[in-house]
């Protein structure tokens, strides 16, 4: 299946989506749904996601929603604070973690057959090379399992150009709230481990 992504965002210029089409299997049409969630309520809240949503692009999904694939440009403003233009300008690796973050965030939600939302319980990256300024990063998201209480992903980051691997991570989420949640907007998530 074959889905254009020129899908229309109401009162915002910039579509969150690659123009184009992208191979996505059956189930895809949940990713595509939540990446789209992500890009406008990472806009409307201002939220710490804001300056990866602009230009974080879903590639595919295959593999029943087992597999999703994101890419993400590097820009100056994702520059480590001690990198120097004569080195390379390395980006900061709290950059790379979000990216990660939130690609299976989105990936573990819509893996979850019933549709609820999900918070962060661990995460954990390793980083095997760095990202450079001007240069685009490839993610691959696999689900290793989406469970009643727990999903885990992992994620390869790769720099587009040479193909060098740059993190592996592993993101394990709690699911929370009810059936549906993680389709509808809402002003607060709760669980019974709140504190």
């Amino acid at each position: 299946l074959k889905l254009p992504f020129q899908l229309p965002t109401p009162g915002h210029s910039h579509s969150p989506f690659k123009s184009g089409t992208a191979k996505m299997s059956g189930n895809a049409c949940r990713l595509t749904q939540l990446f789209g969630h992500y890009a406008l309520n990472a806009r409307a809240s201002n939220s710490f996601s804001l300056a990866i949503s602009k230009r974080l692009q879903l590639m595919s999904s295959t593999d029943n929603l087992r597999k999703a694939s994101f890419e993400f440009p590097l820009h100056q403003n994702d520059c480590h604070a001690f990198s120097l233009p004569m080195e390379g300008q390395t980006v900061h690796g709290g950059v790379i973690a979000t990216v990660v973050e939130d690609t299976t965030t989105m990936h573990l939600s819509a893996g979850d057959s019933r549709g609820r939302k999900a918070v962060t319980t661990e995460l954990n990256l390793s980083y095997l090379g760095v990202g450079k300024v001007g240069r685009t990063l490839h993610i691959d998201s696999t689900i290793l399992k989406v469970g009643g209480v727990l999903g885990v992903a992992e994620a390869h980051v790769k720099d587009v150009k040479t193909g060098k691997l740059i993190a592996v991570g592993r993101h394990t989420m709690m699911y929370i709230g009810e059936d549906g949640g993680a389709s509808q907007v809402r002003g607060s998530m709760s669980s019974v481990f709140d504190v």
